[in-house]
C-alpha cells in the first residue's frame, strides 16, 4: 500500500533479537544505497515522481480539482447601438422630407438668394445622413455604427458643410461667414480625427446651430424663438432615443421639416450678400 518509490529511511529500528551491531550494519547498508542513488541520479527524480503523482481514483478518494474557466475578456466586447434595422430604414427614409422641399424651393425662379443657400446646404448633408443609414441597417452588428465608422464622420462633417453655408444664409455677411467656416472647418477637423468625446461632438453642433441662429434675431425676434423651440425639440427627442426604444432618432428627423421651413423664412431675408 505504500509509494513503491520510497527510499529506505536512515534510521532503521533495531531487531527484536538483534544488538546495536545488526542495526548499525543494516544503518550502514541503507546510507549506502542512498549515495548509489544520488550519484546516478536517481533520487531526486524518483522523490519528484512519487509527489507529483497523479491522485489515484478510488473509493473515499478524492477527484482531482479542475482549473477555473477563465474570465471573459471585457475590453474585447464591442457595444452595438440599440436601434434595429427597422429603425435605421426609418432613420434613412425620414431625412427624405426635407430634401423633397429643398428641391421644391430650387424649381422656384423666384425664390430669394438666402432661401437658395438653405436649400442648397439642405442637399449637401442630406445624402450622406440617408447613406449612413442606411449602411447601419444593411451592416446590421457587421461594422460598428459609432467607431471607427466613415460614414458616420461624414455624417457629421458634412452637418458642419451645411452650418457654414446656412449662416451666409441667415446672415447676408461673407466676412460673418469666414469666421464660421473656420469655426466649422476645426469641428471637422474634430470629427476626422475623433479626438473628442461625443458630448463635445454635440456641444460643437450646438455652437454650429447658434452660428446661423443668432443672425435671425437681428431681423425677427418671433422667427428667432421659433426655431430656438424646434431645435430643442429635435435636440431632446434626440438624446431620449434610448428611453423611446429606438425611435427618437426618426422622431427628430421629422421635426426637421418644421425646422427648415423657419430657416427657409430666415434666408428669404436675405437678397444680395456683402462683406458687412
Amino acid at each position: 500500500g505504500g509509494c513503491p518509490c520510497r527510499v529506505p529511511s536512515l534510521a532503521t529500528a533495531p531487531s527484536k533479537g538483534g544488538g546495536s551491531a545488526g542495526g548499525t550494519g543494516r544503518q550502514r547498508a541503507a546510507a549506502m544505497g542512498h549515495k548509489s542513488l544520488q550519484t546516478q541520479g536517481l533520487l531526486p527524480s524518483v522523490v519528484k515522481g512519487c509527489r507529483g503523482a497523479a491522485p489515484r481514483k478510488g473509493p473515499g478518494l478524492a477527484e482531482p480539482l479542475a482549473p477555473p474557466p477563465a474570465e471573459p475578456d471585457a475590453s474585447a466586447a464591442v457595444a452595438w447601438a440599440a436601434m434595429t434595422p427597422v429603425q435605421e430604414v426609418a432613420n434613412a427614409l425620414t431625412m427624405l422630407p426635407i430634401a423633397v422641399l429643398a428641391i421644391h424651393v430650387l424649381s422656384k425662379p423666384w425664390i430669394s438668394a438666402g432661401a437658395r443657400l438653405v436649400a442648397i446646404s439642405v442637399l449637401m448633408h442630406n445624402p450622406f445622413s440617408i447613406l449612413y443609414h442606411a449602411s447601419c441597417a444593411v451592416n446590421y452588428q457587421k461594422v460598428h455604427p459609432l467607431e471607427g465608422n466613415p460614414l458616420l464622420k461624414l455624417d457629421l462633417a458634412f452637418i458642419h458643410v451645411a452650418g457654414s453655408i446656412l449662416s451666409l444664409a441667415t446672415s447676408g455677411s461673407l466676412a460673418y461667414f469666414v469666421v464660421m467656416l473656420l469655426f466649422n472647418s476645426v469641428c471637422i477637423y474634430f470629427v476626422a480625427t475623433w479626438r473628442c468625446s461625443k458630448s463635445v461632438r454635440r456641444c460643437l453642433r450646438c455652437c454650429c446651430f447658434l452660428g446661423y441662429l443668432v443672425p435671425v434675431a437681428r431681423v425677427d425676434c418671433v422667427l428667432c424663438a421659433q426655431m430656438l423651440g424646434v431645435f430643442l425639440a429635435v435636440a431632446i427627442i434626440f438624446v431620449l432615443n434610448e428611453q423611446l426604444a429606438g425611435w427618437g432618432h426618426a422622431l427628430s428627423h421629422l421635426l426637421l421639416f418644421p425646422f427648415t421651413q423657419c430657416l427657409l423664412h430666415a434666408g428669404g431675408h436675405v437678397t444680395v450678400f456683402a462683406w458687412m
